[in-house]
């Protein structure tokens, strides 16, 4: 099954934040290939490492191994140079911007493109941006959770989009799905992304079952299901919020005469778009 676009809930209206994650992504993917595997390295997310700076903290300790240097080809012959070293936890953010293939990058880019345009015309850029992050870092951080001294590197965007897929899950479940099978099929929402959600725990549970923390060539699906989870509770929260914001005050003396106005209720919403297309 291939998924090839939705309905567009806000024709007319450029989701330029998404765009520009696209462009960053592709932009970061590019420069992996230019600079071989130390730039990737040194961006990757890799759990041990995280957990060991998050225990031992920053250091200036004369007696503290330098960063390992790695084998660089350079021509015919391989050269070692040393890797630039970021914060470790600011891995959890720069992960997600790197990618180990065209077809990674693509896909992935592709998931954003059709399921990111409209939450963001529904959040608004802003909201939006934090929320990608978000669910980007809590992909990440279930990456450590699962093996805190696990040394290989995680790299993708996946837990951030799998964030939008939960999102998109609640506040459109019954928006068309045009999805290739042989034949152009129109399909509600929930069903489209319910399968993949069901494809992401099945596969999880496989991986764990067999002995290893990987299913399909290494694919992290639990960070896929981690932000699914983030996804869809960051809208139902947000959502709960929202309708608390809009409950009219108790009247209290002269006031329980007059009835809410209306432009309070803007006042006090500042993402009322947010509710009002939810």
């Amino acid at each position: 099954m291939l998924i090839l676009w939705d309905q567009n809930k806000y024709p007319g209206r450029l989701a330029w934040v998404t765009w520009l994650l696209v462009l960053a992504n592709l932009g970061v993917f590019v420069t992996q290939l230019a600079l071989v595997d130390n730039f990737t390295f040194d961006l990757a997310l890799v759990p041990a490492e995280v957990v060991k700076s998050l225990q031992s903290g920053p250091t200036d300790d004369p007696s503290r191994p330098a960063p390992p240097k790695i084998l660089v080809k350079e021509g015919d012959s391989w050269v070692e140079e040393a890797q630039f070293r970021i914060p470790r936890p600011l891995t959890l953010i720069t992960s997600m911007f790197l990618h180990g293939s065209w077809l990674h990058v693509i896909s992935n880019m592709w998931f954003l493109l059709i399921f990111g345009r409209n939450i963001e015309r529904a959040m608004g850029p802003v909201l939006y941006l934090v929320f990608y992050l978000f669910c980007g870092v809590a992909g990440g951080v279930a990456d450590i959770l699962v093996d805190p001294q696990s040394t290989v590197p995680y790299i993708g965007a996946s837990g951030a989009i799998s964030g939008v897929l939960g999102a998109y899950l609640i506040v459109y479940p019954i928006n068309k799905i045009y999805v290739w099978l042989i034949l152009v099929f129109e399909w509600p929402a929930f069903i489209v992304l319910g399968q993949w959600v069901l494809v992401q725990y099945i596969s999880t549970f496989e991986a764990f079952a067999d002995g290893s923390i990987y299913a399909g060539g290494g694919v992290a699906y639990w960070s896929h299901l981690a932000g699914v989870a983030i996804g869809i509770l960051f809208v139902i929260v947000t959502l709960f919020w929202l309708r608390l914001m809009r409950r009219p005050a108790k009247p209290v003396g002269e006031a329980a005469t007059r009835s809410w106005p209306k432009k309070d209720v803007a006042e006090l919403d500042p993402y009322k778009t947010f509710l009002s297309r939810s």
